[in-house]
């Protein structure tokens, strides 16, 4: 069982509750995702609480909470989506930018922009991420703006979109 809070991830035993390990992360308390997949555990954290840049992707063992690697990034501004699909780790943030981040490493292997912000939801299946970035403002309008809202498909090996639907 792994749990984020005070500014660490902890270990737990999910039968005693005794702690195994616990690693510092920095971060403000409460604003850390979590995920674990094929023996994997990263963290998407923000660094402050005036929700500026740069938030921070950190992958650590499993077994120690040893820190494997620790990505930051002035555009991934406050990641609050995380995912490990297949040798990626994709990050998403507010902005509307979103990472693929080689897993054993931290290196970007790519980023897209799919909007003004990844804050309506985020999944990912096989090889694919989707993301509903929420509103953006459509490219030419003036005041009053106008907006669209849409759901974006990305692969997460190459970060290709492969689809946007209308919502």
């Amino acid at each position: 069982l792994y749990i984020p809070g005070r500014g660490m991830v902890s270990a737990v035993d999910g039968e005693t509750g005794a702690i195994l390990w616990e690693t510092f992360v920095e971060a403000i308390p409460a604003t850390m995702i979590l995920t674990l997949e094929s023996g994997n555990l990263c963290a998407a954290t923000r660094r402050r609480a005036d929700l500026e840049p740069p938030g921070i992707v950190t992958c650590f063992s499993p077994v120690d909470g040893r820190v494997l690697w620790r990505f930051t990034n002035a555009r991934l501004h406050n990641p609050d989506r995380v995912a490990i699909v297949g040798d990626r780790v994709v990050a998403a943030s507010l902005s509307g930018d979103v990472f693929g981040l080689d897993l054993s490493t931290g290196e970007i292997e790519w980023e897209k922009h799919v909007g003004s912000s990844v804050s309506r939801g985020f999944a990912s299946a096989g090889d694919l991420v989707f993301t509903c970035p929420g509103f953006s403002v459509l490219e030419g309008s003036r005041p009053p703006f106008a907006f669209e809202s849409f759901c974006v498909a990305l692969r997460a090996s190459d970060g290709e979109e492969i689809w946007r639907l209308p919502i």
